[in-house]
């Protein structure tokens, strides 16, 4: 078919897939945000987001997990929770968790535990586990990471992710913050990366 040129509405007609020469377009050349993420290919990082947890100090008393569970919605106390608009309904989600989290008890050793789980879901998407021996303003340092398939999602366009923490037999877990004052010098912070599959 032969090139038709229209320079009433600025458009080529007839240009068969691949037609132009290599080097033709460059990244000058395209408009922003063109190249749509399936284009991109698999592995491509599509978007990350870094998720800062606000100094807080949760009364932890009341929770049931314990070391030889799994941690769960109602086992565990929420620190805060992260909802993420997907690029891709073709991708999975990364995430590292790390930080640092004091914790508050009368004496002993504690086991303890912090998870990131799906909003409304008992799916563990990532979690530690700490026998804690140390306690009021000497904060231990956490790390973790997971990755999510988004089945377990309610909303999978919009993933929610919430932070959930206890301490067995304890009485408060500090994050982003120490037991004593809510100076912000020992961060907690998740990142995450949306990955095209």
């Amino acid at each position: 078919m032969a090139l038709v040129l229209n320079g009433t509405n600025n458009t080529i007609g007839g240009l068969a897939v691949g037609g132009l020469p290599d080097g033709t377009i460059d990244a000058g050349t395209l408009a922003d945000n063109a190249v749509t993420s399936p284009k991109q290919g698999s592995g491509a990082v599509l978007q990350m987001v870094c998720w800062n947890v606000a100094p807080n100090k949760l009364d932890i008393s009341s929770g049931t997990w314990a070391k030889t569970t799994v941690p769960t919605q109602a086992s565990m106390h929420e620190v805060e929770t992260k909802t993420i608009a997907r690029k891709s309904t073709t991708s999975k989600m990364y995430f590292q968790v790390s930080g640092h989290v004091d914790a508050d008890y009368s004496s002993g050793e504690h086991p303890s535990c912090v998870a990131i789980l799906p909003g409304g879901s008992d799916t563990v998407l990532g979690a530690a586990y700490r026998h804690v021996a140390n306690q009021g303003n000497e904060p231990l340092a956490w790390a973790f990471n997971g990755v999510d398939d988004f089945s377990s999602q309610a909303d999978s366009a919009n993933p929610e992710y919430e932070l959930k923490c206890h301490l067995d037999g304890g009485d408060n877990m500090c994050f982003s913050r120490l037991e004593d004052t809510t100076i912000n010098n020992n961060l907690f912070k998740v990142l995450f990366w949306e990955v095209e599959n």
